[in-house]
């Protein structure tokens, strides 16, 4: 931005598919958390859960946002088996949310990173805004001090969908 007016630089991404609907597909289909109005969203159960799991159990079969779209089906008809126990499907859940969670670091790094990658120099970008429920994913966003050399990293006060017009 300059002076009182915000201009877009890029969108950063061409995905088929946000990373708020991702997080949702897999909160409703696989854990079968509520996903909106009248219970909320819980997404951030599924996120908390990642730190329980093995990121690197399914990490090849989630790895893309296509892949992430269509392992959320199998592994939703998976956890449908009767021959599997309460403890297995528990292990299984533990360990999705923590593929996930590697997933959408991976894609909002490789993200961000491509877009500094174009506006390096003396239009390096130092500071960023997130908006958004995926917003909230506060190990996520904690991890870009590490991944970039941004000055300054805001999240709005209402991350969630309803602030997207302040991101």
């Amino acid at each position: 931005g300059v002076g009182n007016k915000i201009y877009p630089i890029d969108m950063g991404f061409d995905l088929p598919i946000s990373f708020g609907q991702l997080w949702g597909l897999y909160t409703g289909k696989v854990f079968g958390l509520s996903v909106g109005y009248p219970y909320g969203h819980s997404a951030g159960t599924v996120m908390a859960m990642a730190c329980m799991g093995d990121p690197e159990k399914d990490s090849d079969e989630m790895d893309g946002i296509q892949n992430l779209k269509s392992f959320a089906k199998f592994i939703s008809e998976k956890l449908k088996d009767d021959s599997l126990g309460e403890d297995e499907k528990e292990k299984i859940k533990f360990d999705v949310a923590a593929s996930l969670q590697k997933q959408t670091e991976k894609l909002i790094r490789d993200m961000i990173g491509n877009i500094l990658e174009r506006y390096k120099g003396e239009n390096f970008i130092k500071n960023v805004c997130f908006a958004g429920g995926v917003s909230l994913n506060s190990v996520c966003l904690g991890k870009l001090w590490d991944w970039f050399d941004f000055e300054n990293i805001y999240v709005t006060p209402a991350p969630h969908d309803g602030g997207l017009t302040l991101g």
